[in-house]
């Protein structure tokens, strides 16, 4: 979640989304060596898709504010992951 957050904030492709990049590209069998993905890794990949596409919503409206009370799951989704970045160190807290 923090380093999807981070990515959509301009820093570097978390490997949750490049997973799922390469996965679309070339096949579950050809990234992991298996035919399969475990639910603990779909969720991880899931939930890191999600951050990254709320993020980039949220940056392309022009009113923010109304965009997160319209919005109210994927606001809170985006400020939970800030706040992981933050902890991480993958972001600095905005002032």
């Amino acid at each position: 979640m923090a380093s999807a957050y981070a990515y959509a904030d301009g820093g570097q492709l978390s490997k949750e989304l490049e997973s799922l990049i390469l996965i679309e590209r070339f096949g579950v069998q050809a990234i992991f060596n298996r035919p399969y993905l475990g639910g603990k890794e779909l969720k991880d990949m899931i939930f890191a898709e999600n951050v990254y596409k709320a993020c980039v919503e949220r940056k392309q409206t022009d009113n923010v504010v109304e965009w997160d009370m319209s919005n109210p799951s994927k606001a809170d989704l985006i400020h939970a992951a800030y706040k992981a970045a933050v902890e991480f160190g993958f972001v600095k807290e905005e002032e």
